[in-house]
């Protein structure tokens, strides 16, 4: 789904959009941070 050419700039912009602050938050930030972990 992510690729490598996600930059941390890309990443926190998507954190701060309206998705995150529902109550998917925790399961979301979750997925993108082990993904992150995953490809760096």
């Amino acid at each position: 789904m992510l690729d490598e050419s996600v930059s941390i700039e890309e990443v926190e912009r998507l954190l701060d959009v309206d998705l995150f602050k529902g109550e998917d938050c925790e399961t979301i930030g979750g997925f993108i941070i082990k993904e992150i972990g995953r490809i760096s």
